[in-house]
């Protein structure tokens, strides 16, 4: 809760992505006894951006309760046929994502800047600090470093190239 449209009437919280799944799991119980006739479909879960954590955590969720039916069958409870998990641009990873920024915006197919012009070597010099600050929010998991990682990583790596003036596409015709 807490993202998107999302709200609890009684100030409850979900902070992480497996509860999350948890709570999915439970809306398509829900689901599923209401509209009984979509049950046994192939279920086919596609997710982008954030929905890259989303998406694989709700589909392990969905896995080990179908797990558990097939071990201890609970009335009333239907096994979901979980058969495909689609992610599109998933942010999956902050540590490999803000760290791979360099490359496509100065090296990729369709390179934003010269590989050594001002712009990429600043942003090269931005990755090491930006990976601290994640290695951090990983060991620690609070607010606090998690909050100076992504502050720091999104401007350093992602606003400051949306705010630069690109003076044109680089086409690399090396790759």
């Amino acid at each position: 809760m807490n993202v998107g449209w999302s709200y609890s009437d009684d100030g409850s919280k979900v902070s992480r992505s497996y509860v999350a799944g948890e709570d999915v799991y439970a809306f398509f119980q829900l689901f599923f006894a209401r509209f009984p006739e979509y049950a046994g479909a192939k279920f086919h879960m596609a997710a982008e951006s954030y929905g890259g954590t989303y998406a694989p955590n709700t589909a392990t969720v969905f896995h080990k309760k179908n797990r558990e039916l097939e071990v201890i069958p609970v009335p009333g409870l239907k096994k979901i046929n979980l058969a495909s998990v689609i992610l599109g641009n998933g942010w999956t990873n902050p540590l490999e994502h803000y760290s791979s920024i360099p490359d496509w915006i100065c090296e990729g197919p369709y390179a934003l800047f010269e590989p050594e012009s001002r712009e990429c070597k600043g942003i090269r010099r931005s990755v090491p600090r930006c990976r601290r600050l994640i290695e951090a929010c990983y060991k620690f998991d609070n607010s606090l470093t998690c909050a100076s990682a992504e502050t720091y990583c999104s401007y350093a790596l992602e606003n400051l190239v949306s705010s630069m003036s690109c003076p044109r596409l680089v086409q690399h015709t090396d790759h």
